[in-house]
């Protein structure tokens, strides 16, 4: 069976486009914080695939924070059920 949280973009045709996300929301109702982590993957027809992380921070009160870095197509790493850019990836599980 396919691991359902799989990389799609690597079995992708050089010649055809695709976009692919990876997100995690976390947030703590008492405290009035949360997080949005994402990663995507970003590849136009005939080109190589460039990453994206984002996070933003919501806080009660304050306006959101959001910080982006895009990545080379020589930093992404597929792997079996993760996605992984730069020194950060998803490993297809959050706890806490």
């Amino acid at each position: 069976m396919e691991e359902p949280a799989a990389a799609r973009y690597p079995a992708v045709a050089l010649g055809r486009g695709c976009y692919e996300s990876w997100y995690l929301k976390a947030g703590d109702a008492a405290a009035g914080q949360a997080l949005w982590l994402r990663y995507t993957v970003h590849k136009r027809p005939g080109e190589a695939p460039v990453g994206s992380l984002w996070a933003t921070l919501f806080e009660r009160d304050e306006a959101p924070r959001a910080a982006k870095t895009t990545l080379p197509p020589d930093e992404l790493r597929p792997g079996g059920g993760s996605a992984a850019a730069g020194g950060a990836g998803a490993g297809g599980a959050a706890a806490g």
